[in-house]
């Protein structure tokens, strides 16, 4: 989705020197520029508000960026990111992405875990942290080049879904069995206080995980109800209408409550928790190193 501007009636040139005098374009969307999503895939870049589709054909661009487009760049290609030496790279002429080696061994899409923090006694799931603007558990579809999750630019995810949270080569949890075998504790490790991490498991209510349904929220965490026990490994549940964890989950419903929250849910802020990211093809748990090669992490 693209955010449109009515251009002004009087000259660009004015308008472009009062721009780059007063505030210019900056990477933090403030001023005279504008958060846009392109092409339908990133949500890294901004645009100036003189250059209304962001393309880079637009007769408008006074001074392309470093990756060739229009956009002003959220972050230039070189500058350092995630946990292993990663830089961000032009990923399109107007949009850079994180291209960090740890990015796999994490799980987390922003290079760094809230939960099962150690990736060698936890190789196959680890908790992470931030927000998402797409409705729902459940969406797998690419929307924002993984530019989300608490250590980013984007925290609170605009224009991203919740498997955007989790690494290349990783998912949101979606069985009880996979989190069964990636967990040797299930749910039980020290939270941080105030915290839900959501699997992309639900039911048909009472508080019950089954292969139907979307009624409540079921992961681990510090708070939320008890969840019933055929969501073993999982033990808590968000309640109706997500009224049992933090205020930063949304799940609307109607006026008398709601049994769609897997649909619906919304995380629009940074705080009280996150995701829970299983690895797509998971690795040996008897590897004495966890699949983390000496020196990585």
């Amino acid at each position: 989705m693209k955010y449109k501007v009515k251009k002004r009636s009087i000259s660009i040139a004015f308008f472009t020197t009062v721009a780059l005098l007063l505030s210019g374009c900056t990477s933090s969307g403030s001023g005279f520029c504008y958060w846009v999503t392109l092409d339908g895939s990133t949500g890294d870049a901004f645009t100036p508000w003189w250059d209304t589709d962001g393309g880079t054909s637009d007769a408008n661009c006074i001074s392309p960026n470093a990756c060739g487009g229009c956009s002003v760049l959220a972050q230039e290609p070189g500058a350092p990111c995630g946990r292993c030496g990663g830089v961000y790279v032009c990923e399109g002429p107007d949009s850079v992405v994180c291209d960090d080696p740890c990015a796999e061994l994490i799980g987390c899409s922003d290079g760094e875990r809230e939960g099962f923090l150690d990736p060698q006694e936890f190789p196959n799931i680890a908790a992470c942290a931030g927000g998402w603007s797409k409705a729902g558990i459940f969406d797998t579809v690419p929307e924002c080049n993984r530019l989300s999750g608490d250590d980013t630019i984007n925290p609170t995810g605009s224009g991203c879904s919740a498997a955007y949270l989790c690494a290349e080569g990783w998912h949101v949890c979606d069985s009880l069995e996979e989190i069964d075998a990636a967990s040797s504790i299930g749910c039980a490790y020290s939270w941080e206080p105030g915290t839900f991490w959501v699997a992309a498991i639900s039911g048909d209510g009472g508080r019950e995980c089954g292969p139907t349904g979307a009624d409540d929220l079921f992961g681990c965490g510090s708070v939320g109800l008890m969840a019933n026990d055929s969501c073993l490994p999982l033990t808590r549940s968000s309640g109706d209408k997500c009224g049992d964890i933090p205020e930063t989950w949304d799940c609307p419903g109607g006026l008398f409550g709601s049994d769609t929250e897997a649909e619906d849910v919304k995380k629009m802020g940074v705080g009280g928790g996150g995701v829970l990211c299983c690895r797509d093809e998971p690795t040996d748990p008897t590897d004495p190193d966890g699949g983390v090669p000496d020196g990585d992490i």
